[in-house]
Protein backbone atom coordinates (compact mmCIF):
# COMPACT_ATOMS: atom_id res chain seq x y z
CA UNK A 1 0.00 0.00 0.00
CA UNK A 2 2.70 2.26 0.83
CA UNK A 3 4.43 1.69 -2.41
CA UNK A 4 1.12 3.05 -4.33
CA UNK A 5 1.15 6.26 -2.64
CA UNK A 6 4.33 7.16 -3.36
CA UNK A 7 3.91 5.84 -7.18
CA UNK A 8 0.74 7.90 -6.95
CA UNK A 9 2.62 11.03 -5.08
CA UNK A 10 5.33 11.02 -7.63
CA UNK A 11 2.92 11.09 -10.61
CA UNK A 12 1.10 13.74 -9.43
CA UNK A 13 4.33 15.53 -8.99
CA UNK A 14 5.45 14.80 -12.28
CA UNK A 15 2.10 15.76 -13.83
CA UNK A 16 2.24 19.41 -11.62
CA UNK A 17 6.01 20.01 -12.88
CA UNK A 18 5.24 19.86 -16.65
CA UNK A 19 2.17 22.24 -16.24
CA UNK A 20 3.40 25.01 -18.64
CA UNK A 21 4.08 28.30 -17.42
CA UNK A 22 0.82 30.54 -17.34
CA UNK A 23 1.77 33.16 -19.91
CA UNK A 24 1.85 36.93 -19.15
CA UNK A 25 -1.37 38.86 -20.08
CA UNK A 26 -1.17 40.56 -23.37
CA UNK A 27 -3.16 43.92 -22.28
CA UNK A 28 -3.63 46.45 -24.85
CA UNK A 29 -2.82 50.27 -23.71
CA UNK A 30 -4.58 53.12 -25.13
CA UNK A 31 -3.95 57.18 -24.02
CA UNK A 32 -6.58 59.76 -23.43
CA UNK A 33 -5.37 63.21 -25.74
CA UNK A 34 -7.23 65.30 -23.34
CA UNK A 35 -5.32 68.67 -24.55
CA UNK A 36 -7.63 71.56 -25.89
CA UNK A 37 -4.51 73.05 -28.16
CA UNK A 38 -2.78 70.80 -30.86
CA UNK A 39 0.50 72.37 -30.37
CA UNK A 40 3.62 71.10 -32.20
CA UNK A 41 4.50 69.22 -28.83
CA UNK A 42 1.48 67.47 -28.57
CA UNK A 43 1.60 66.62 -32.42
CA UNK A 44 5.46 65.29 -31.40
CA UNK A 45 3.99 63.18 -29.05
CA UNK A 46 1.12 61.55 -31.37
CA UNK A 47 4.16 60.37 -33.38
CA UNK A 48 6.50 59.52 -31.27
CA UNK A 49 3.42 57.43 -28.86
CA UNK A 50 2.87 55.74 -31.52
CA UNK A 51 4.72 52.40 -30.86
CA UNK A 52 3.74 52.24 -27.50
CA UNK A 53 0.23 52.72 -27.72
CA UNK A 54 -2.71 51.06 -29.60
CA UNK A 55 -5.77 53.22 -29.93
CA UNK A 56 -6.17 57.26 -28.88
CA UNK A 57 -9.02 58.41 -26.74
CA UNK A 58 -8.77 61.91 -27.54
CA UNK A 59 -11.17 64.91 -25.91
CA UNK A 60 -13.22 66.23 -28.92
CA UNK A 61 -16.22 67.96 -27.22
CA UNK A 62 -17.01 69.06 -23.61
CA UNK A 63 -20.25 70.00 -21.73
CA UNK A 64 -21.20 72.49 -19.13
CA UNK A 65 -24.77 71.78 -17.74
CA UNK A 66 -24.99 75.19 -15.89
CA UNK A 67 -24.28 77.15 -19.13
CA UNK A 68 -26.16 74.47 -21.50
CA UNK A 69 -22.98 75.29 -23.97
CA UNK A 70 -20.59 72.78 -25.33
CA UNK A 71 -16.92 73.53 -26.17
CA UNK A 72 -15.55 71.60 -29.42
CA UNK A 73 -12.11 70.73 -29.81
CA UNK A 74 -9.96 71.78 -32.85
CA UNK A 75 -8.36 68.34 -33.16
CA UNK A 76 -6.05 67.79 -35.82
CA UNK A 77 -7.49 65.46 -38.24
CA UNK A 78 -4.25 64.75 -39.98
CA UNK A 79 -2.10 63.82 -37.18
CA UNK A 80 -4.63 61.45 -36.07
CA UNK A 81 -5.21 60.51 -39.68
CA UNK A 82 -1.25 59.57 -40.13
CA UNK A 83 -0.60 57.65 -36.99
CA UNK A 84 -2.99 55.11 -38.58
CA UNK A 85 -4.48 54.41 -35.13
CA UNK A 86 -8.16 54.02 -34.16
CA UNK A 87 -9.54 56.98 -32.28
CA UNK A 88 -12.51 57.27 -29.87
CA UNK A 89 -14.33 60.25 -29.84
CA UNK A 90 -14.26 61.23 -26.47
CA UNK A 91 -17.42 63.40 -24.90
CA UNK A 92 -16.77 64.66 -21.71
CA UNK A 93 -19.97 66.12 -19.43
CA UNK A 94 -19.49 68.39 -16.60
CA UNK A 95 -22.44 69.06 -13.90
CA UNK A 96 -25.42 67.22 -13.25
CA UNK A 97 -27.01 65.20 -15.87
CA UNK A 98 -30.53 66.27 -14.94
CA UNK A 99 -29.34 70.10 -16.29
CA UNK A 100 -28.70 69.10 -19.85
CA UNK A 101 -31.04 69.07 -22.03
CA UNK A 102 -31.18 65.57 -23.86
CA UNK A 103 -32.45 66.26 -27.44
CA UNK A 104 -29.69 68.53 -27.69
CA UNK A 105 -27.06 67.01 -25.75
CA UNK A 106 -27.69 63.62 -28.53
CA UNK A 107 -27.90 65.79 -31.32
CA UNK A 108 -24.46 67.63 -30.30
CA UNK A 109 -22.79 64.19 -29.51
CA UNK A 110 -24.42 62.77 -33.11
CA UNK A 111 -23.18 66.04 -34.88
CA UNK A 112 -19.60 65.80 -33.75
CA UNK A 113 -19.61 62.22 -35.27
CA UNK A 114 -21.05 62.95 -38.26
CA UNK A 115 -18.27 66.18 -38.67
CA UNK A 116 -15.05 63.56 -37.56
CA UNK A 117 -16.35 61.11 -39.98
CA UNK A 118 -16.28 63.60 -42.73
CA UNK A 119 -12.47 64.58 -41.69
CA UNK A 120 -11.69 61.18 -42.07
CA UNK A 121 -10.66 60.48 -38.49
CA UNK A 122 -10.38 56.68 -38.03
CA UNK A 123 -13.09 56.73 -35.89
CA UNK A 124 -13.38 53.26 -33.26
CA UNK A 125 -15.85 54.54 -31.12
CA UNK A 126 -17.72 56.59 -28.93
CA UNK A 127 -16.90 57.50 -25.23
CA UNK A 128 -18.75 59.59 -22.50
CA UNK A 129 -17.00 60.78 -19.82
CA UNK A 130 -19.28 62.01 -16.53
CA UNK A 131 -18.99 61.90 -13.14
CA UNK A 132 -22.65 60.80 -12.24
CA UNK A 133 -23.68 61.20 -8.61
CA UNK A 134 -25.26 57.55 -7.59
CA UNK A 135 -28.89 58.28 -7.09
CA UNK A 136 -28.59 59.46 -11.04
CA UNK A 137 -27.54 56.66 -12.22
CA UNK A 138 -30.70 55.13 -13.54
CA UNK A 139 -31.62 58.27 -15.79
CA UNK A 140 -27.53 58.25 -16.08
CA UNK A 141 -28.52 54.73 -17.94
CA UNK A 142 -31.31 55.35 -19.62
CA UNK A 143 -29.56 58.32 -21.07
CA UNK A 144 -26.77 56.22 -22.35
CA UNK A 145 -29.38 53.52 -23.80
CA UNK A 146 -31.37 55.97 -26.10
CA UNK A 147 -27.55 57.37 -27.41
CA UNK A 148 -26.96 53.48 -28.19
CA UNK A 149 -30.01 53.20 -30.16
CA UNK A 150 -28.90 56.55 -31.96
CA UNK A 151 -25.92 54.85 -33.00
CA UNK A 152 -27.06 51.95 -34.39
CA UNK A 153 -24.50 49.35 -33.93
CA UNK A 154 -22.06 51.60 -36.14
CA UNK A 155 -19.67 52.35 -33.62
CA UNK A 156 -19.80 50.82 -30.19
CA UNK A 157 -20.23 53.21 -26.93
CA UNK A 158 -17.84 53.28 -24.67
CA UNK A 159 -18.11 55.10 -20.47
CA UNK A 160 -15.59 55.86 -17.86
CA UNK A 161 -16.59 54.17 -14.47
CA UNK A 162 -15.97 55.90 -11.16
CA UNK A 163 -15.23 53.31 -8.02
CA UNK A 164 -17.88 54.46 -5.72
CA UNK A 165 -20.50 52.96 -8.50
CA UNK A 166 -19.15 49.61 -7.58
CA UNK A 167 -21.81 49.18 -5.02
CA UNK A 168 -24.72 51.09 -6.33
CA UNK A 169 -27.83 48.15 -7.69
CA UNK A 170 -27.88 49.75 -10.49
CA UNK A 171 -24.19 49.04 -11.62
CA UNK A 172 -25.55 46.04 -13.56
CA UNK A 173 -27.70 48.89 -15.83
CA UNK A 174 -25.12 50.59 -16.35
CA UNK A 175 -22.55 48.02 -18.07
CA UNK A 176 -25.45 46.39 -19.72
CA UNK A 177 -26.07 50.34 -21.13
CA UNK A 178 -22.24 50.00 -22.75
CA UNK A 179 -20.44 48.26 -25.11
CA UNK A 180 -16.91 48.96 -23.63
CA UNK A 181 -16.28 50.23 -19.75
CA UNK A 182 -12.85 52.25 -18.19
CA UNK A 183 -12.91 51.81 -14.64
CA UNK A 184 -11.26 55.54 -13.21
CA UNK A 185 -9.12 54.61 -10.02
CA UNK A 186 -7.18 57.86 -9.72
CA UNK A 187 -8.46 61.44 -8.97
CA UNK A 188 -11.80 59.98 -7.48
CA UNK A 189 -11.27 61.32 -3.42
CA UNK A 190 -10.72 64.16 -1.61
CA UNK A 191 -7.61 65.85 -3.33
CA UNK A 192 -5.55 66.43 -0.05
CA UNK A 193 -5.72 62.84 -0.28
CA UNK A 194 -3.72 62.42 -3.45
CA UNK A 195 -4.10 61.42 -6.96
CA UNK A 196 -3.34 57.47 -6.56
CA UNK A 197 -3.09 54.74 -4.01
CA UNK A 198 -1.53 51.85 -5.61
CA UNK A 199 -3.35 49.08 -2.65
CA UNK A 200 -7.00 51.24 -3.30
CA UNK A 201 -6.83 50.99 -7.03
CA UNK A 202 -6.07 47.63 -7.01
CA UNK A 203 -9.00 46.54 -4.69
CA UNK A 204 -11.47 48.76 -6.73
CA UNK A 205 -10.34 46.59 -9.99
CA UNK A 206 -10.40 43.55 -8.35
CA UNK A 207 -14.18 44.46 -7.19
CA UNK A 208 -15.12 45.13 -10.72
CA UNK A 209 -14.10 41.75 -11.93
CA UNK A 210 -16.15 39.70 -9.14
CA UNK A 211 -19.22 41.98 -10.10
CA UNK A 212 -19.30 41.31 -13.90
CA UNK A 213 -18.41 38.90 -16.70
CA UNK A 214 -18.05 41.64 -18.90
CA UNK A 215 -14.40 42.96 -19.81
CA UNK A 216 -13.46 46.24 -18.86
CA UNK A 217 -10.28 48.58 -18.85
CA UNK A 218 -8.53 50.57 -16.28
CA UNK A 219 -7.85 54.17 -16.62
CA UNK A 220 -4.30 54.85 -15.01
CA UNK A 221 -2.49 58.14 -14.02
CA UNK A 222 0.38 59.68 -15.49
CA UNK A 223 0.42 63.02 -14.29
CA UNK A 224 0.52 65.58 -11.93
CA UNK A 225 -1.63 68.63 -10.17
CA UNK A 226 -1.43 71.08 -8.32
CA UNK A 227 -4.22 71.90 -6.02
CA UNK A 228 -4.99 74.94 -4.27
CA UNK A 229 -7.36 75.92 -1.11
CA UNK A 230 -9.10 79.00 0.04
CA UNK A 231 -8.60 80.15 4.39
CA UNK A 232 -11.02 77.25 5.31
CA UNK A 233 -9.97 74.54 3.48
CA UNK A 234 -12.08 74.73 0.57
CA UNK A 235 -10.92 73.36 -3.01
CA UNK A 236 -10.62 76.65 -5.12
CA UNK A 237 -8.30 75.46 -8.19
CA UNK A 238 -6.86 72.29 -9.88
CA UNK A 239 -3.91 73.06 -12.13
CA UNK A 240 -2.05 70.33 -14.03
CA UNK A 241 -0.30 72.35 -17.34
CA UNK A 242 -2.84 74.60 -18.61
CA UNK A 243 -2.44 77.67 -15.84
CA UNK A 244 -5.67 78.49 -14.26
CA UNK A 245 -4.51 81.86 -12.61
CA UNK A 246 -6.73 80.57 -9.42
CA UNK A 247 -4.71 81.28 -5.94
CA UNK A 248 -5.46 80.24 -2.75
CA UNK A 249 -4.18 80.74 0.98
CA UNK A 250 -2.47 77.05 0.49
CA UNK A 251 -0.91 74.54 -2.64
CA UNK A 252 -0.06 71.46 -2.72
CA UNK A 253 1.68 69.82 -5.29
CA UNK A 254 0.24 66.18 -6.23
CA UNK A 255 2.56 63.51 -8.14
CA UNK A 256 2.15 60.19 -8.87
CA UNK A 257 5.29 58.03 -8.42
CA UNK A 258 6.12 55.98 -11.21
CA UNK A 259 6.93 53.48 -8.91
CA UNK A 260 3.43 52.74 -7.60
CA UNK A 261 1.85 52.62 -10.88
CA UNK A 262 4.53 49.51 -12.01
CA UNK A 263 4.30 48.07 -8.41
CA UNK A 264 0.12 47.88 -9.51
CA UNK A 265 1.03 46.30 -12.46
CA UNK A 266 3.41 43.53 -11.12
CA UNK A 267 0.85 42.87 -8.88
CA UNK A 268 -2.26 42.17 -11.54
CA UNK A 269 0.52 40.53 -14.40
CA UNK A 270 1.01 38.28 -11.02
CA UNK A 271 -3.06 37.40 -10.72
CA UNK A 272 -4.62 38.56 -13.42
CA UNK A 273 -8.09 39.76 -12.71
CA UNK A 274 -11.06 38.47 -14.96
CA UNK A 275 -12.23 40.75 -17.51
CA UNK A 276 -9.22 43.13 -17.29
CA UNK A 277 -9.06 43.80 -21.10
CA UNK A 278 -6.08 46.83 -20.72
CA UNK A 279 -5.15 50.45 -19.45
CA UNK A 280 -6.16 53.71 -20.54
CA UNK A 281 -2.94 56.23 -19.62
CA UNK A 282 -4.55 59.77 -18.71
CA UNK A 283 -2.63 61.51 -20.66
CA UNK A 284 -0.81 61.27 -23.70
CA UNK A 285 2.21 63.61 -22.16
CA UNK A 286 4.17 66.39 -24.54
CA UNK A 287 7.75 67.37 -23.69
CA UNK A 288 6.55 71.05 -22.87
CA UNK A 289 4.65 69.56 -19.88
CA UNK A 290 5.73 70.54 -16.28
CA UNK A 291 4.12 67.87 -14.32
CA UNK A 292 3.24 64.65 -16.64
CA UNK A 293 5.54 61.66 -16.92
CA UNK A 294 7.45 61.67 -20.17
CA UNK A 295 7.24 58.89 -22.57
CA UNK A 296 10.51 57.23 -21.78
CA UNK A 297 8.86 56.71 -18.21
CA UNK A 298 5.42 55.42 -19.53
CA UNK A 299 7.43 53.20 -21.27
CA UNK A 300 9.28 51.90 -19.02
CA UNK A 301 6.40 51.58 -16.59
CA UNK A 302 4.17 49.72 -19.18
CA UNK A 303 6.95 47.08 -20.48
CA UNK A 304 7.91 46.70 -16.86
CA UNK A 305 11.31 48.07 -17.19
CA UNK A 306 13.79 49.44 -14.19
CA UNK A 307 12.75 52.89 -13.48
CA UNK A 308 16.77 54.72 -13.44
CA UNK A 309 17.35 58.09 -13.57
CA UNK A 310 21.42 58.74 -14.99
CA UNK A 311 22.33 61.96 -14.49
CA UNK A 312 25.45 63.21 -15.71
CA UNK A 313 27.70 66.23 -16.77
CA UNK A 314 28.77 67.44 -19.92
CA UNK A 315 31.71 69.98 -20.49
CA UNK A 316 31.39 72.34 -23.37
CA UNK A 317 34.48 73.80 -24.12
CA UNK A 318 33.87 77.55 -25.18
CA UNK A 319 37.24 79.35 -26.00
CA UNK A 320 40.65 78.00 -25.91
CA UNK A 321 41.84 79.53 -22.54
CA UNK A 322 39.97 77.16 -20.48
CA UNK A 323 36.53 78.29 -20.33
CA UNK A 324 33.50 75.32 -20.53
CA UNK A 325 30.00 75.38 -20.06
CA UNK A 326 28.44 72.67 -17.79
CA UNK A 327 25.08 70.88 -18.81
CA UNK A 328 23.11 68.31 -16.28
CA UNK A 329 22.07 65.87 -18.69
CA UNK A 330 19.58 63.04 -17.72
CA UNK A 331 19.95 59.97 -19.81
CA UNK A 332 17.81 57.67 -17.48
CA UNK A 333 13.83 57.28 -18.00
CA UNK A 334 12.21 58.57 -14.94
CA UNK A 335 12.76 61.96 -13.31
CA UNK A 336 15.85 62.86 -11.30
CA UNK A 337 16.24 64.74 -8.31
CA UNK A 338 19.05 67.74 -8.74
CA UNK A 339 22.39 66.72 -7.30
CA UNK A 340 22.99 68.81 -4.02
CA UNK A 341 26.50 69.30 -4.81
CA UNK A 342 29.27 69.25 -8.04
CA UNK A 343 32.56 69.20 -6.85
CA UNK A 344 35.25 70.73 -9.73
CA UNK A 345 38.29 69.45 -10.15
CA UNK A 346 41.32 71.34 -8.59
CA UNK A 347 42.82 72.18 -11.97
CA UNK A 348 39.47 74.67 -12.26
CA UNK A 349 40.25 78.01 -10.13
CA UNK A 350 37.39 80.01 -10.80
CA UNK A 351 33.73 79.55 -12.16
CA UNK A 352 30.08 80.36 -10.87
CA UNK A 353 26.38 78.59 -11.22
CA UNK A 354 23.41 79.54 -13.26
CA UNK A 355 19.70 78.57 -12.33
CA UNK A 356 19.77 76.60 -8.99
CA UNK A 357 23.24 76.50 -8.63
CA UNK A 358 26.00 79.22 -7.19
CA UNK A 359 29.29 78.44 -6.88
CA UNK A 360 31.59 78.40 -3.47
CA UNK A 361 35.03 77.58 -2.65
CA UNK A 362 35.37 74.33 -0.94
CA UNK A 363 37.96 72.39 1.09
CA UNK A 364 39.73 70.74 -1.81
CA UNK A 365 38.44 73.27 -4.79
CA UNK A 366 35.47 74.76 -5.95
CA UNK A 367 31.69 73.73 -5.70
CA UNK A 368 28.58 74.16 -7.05
CA UNK A 369 25.86 74.09 -4.23
CA UNK A 370 22.47 73.68 -5.34
CA UNK A 371 19.97 76.41 -4.08
CA UNK A 372 16.66 75.14 -5.19
CA UNK A 373 15.26 71.67 -5.46
CA UNK A 374 13.84 70.77 -8.77
CA UNK A 375 13.54 67.74 -11.22
CA UNK A 376 15.61 66.87 -14.37
CA UNK A 377 13.36 65.16 -16.94
CA UNK A 378 14.52 61.93 -19.27
CA UNK A 379 16.63 63.53 -22.04
CA UNK A 380 16.40 66.91 -20.76
CA UNK A 381 19.48 69.62 -20.45
CA UNK A 382 20.03 72.08 -18.07
CA UNK A 383 22.72 74.90 -18.69
CA UNK A 384 24.01 75.12 -14.94
CA UNK A 385 26.97 77.39 -14.63
CA UNK A 386 30.54 77.48 -16.11
CA UNK A 387 34.15 76.82 -15.12
CA UNK A 388 37.49 78.73 -16.04
CA UNK A 389 40.27 75.66 -15.84
CA UNK A 390 44.25 75.40 -16.53
CA UNK A 391 43.86 72.11 -17.73
CA UNK A 392 41.09 70.03 -19.34
CA UNK A 393 38.26 68.47 -16.87
CA UNK A 394 37.75 65.24 -16.82
CA UNK A 395 34.46 65.48 -15.31
CA UNK A 396 33.06 66.60 -11.95
CA UNK A 397 31.98 64.38 -8.97
CA UNK A 398 28.34 64.56 -8.03
CA UNK A 399 26.92 64.20 -4.84
CA UNK A 400 23.81 63.23 -4.24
Amino acid sequence: MWFYRLLCGLSCCLLLACQPEQAAPQWGHDAYIWQRAWRPALLQSVQEGGALFQQWRVLGLEGDARSGSWYRVKVEAAALQHSAHPVWLVVRMNGALGQYNAADTLRTIMDTLAQWQSLGIPLAGLEIDHDCGENSLPGYAHFLQTLRQQLKGKLPLSITMLPAWLDSPQLGHIIAASDQRVLQVHAVQNPRKGLFHSQQAEDWIRRLSRSTDQPFRVALPSYGSMVSFDDWGNLVGIESEARTGVTGAQRQELIVPPAQVAALLQRLRQDPPKGLSGFVWFRLPTREDQRAWQLATLQAVIHNQPLLPRIRVGLTARDSAGLHDLTLINDGNVDAPLPAMLEAPSTCGTGDGIGPYRAQEGVNGLLLQRQQAGLLRPSQRLNIGWLRCSAPPSSLIIHD
